[in-house]
């Protein structure tokens, strides 16, 4: 899916009439062992209110954020994404999107995505 395309997927599944800010997680993709990791900064961020989903190859990304101040509190300043949020990545063809795994870890989803046996480099034998 090309950039314009993947924006406007994003833009239509996450604008809907809430009155809570919208933000994109930051993500950081890498293989490593014939394993695609995803990791996506998600502070106060509780895994109840977090979706992992993957449909037609597409590995979705979707929840809720609250910082979950006191009533009394005044937040003076504020960096941390609020509000609801959604990403959306397009898997390769050569990840097994049967066998996908995902942890919540001190604020940080971890998704990895073991490559197929399919895909995986093989040495022949020569007989």
């Amino acid at each position: 899916m090309d950039a314009v395309k993947k924006k406007e997927a994003e833009k239509t599944e996450v604008e809907r009439t809430v009155d809570k800010p919208h933000f994109s997680p930051f993500v950081e993709i890498f293989e490593k062992d014939n394993v695609l990791r995803l990791a996506a900064e998600l502070p106060g961020v509780p895994k109840e209110n977090l979706e992992v989903t993957v449909d037609k190859g597409i590995l979705s990304i979707r929840g809720e954020s609250a910082l979950g101040l006191p009533d009394s509190a005044k937040q003076v300043y504020g960096e941390f994404g609020e509000g609801v949020f959604y990403r959306a990545f397009t898997l390769p063809e050569e990840y097994n999107s049967e066998r996908i795994e995902a942890r919540l870890d001190n604020g940080v989803l971890v998704v990895e995505i073991p490559k197929a046996e399919r895909a995986k480099r093989k040495k022949i034998s020569i007989q």
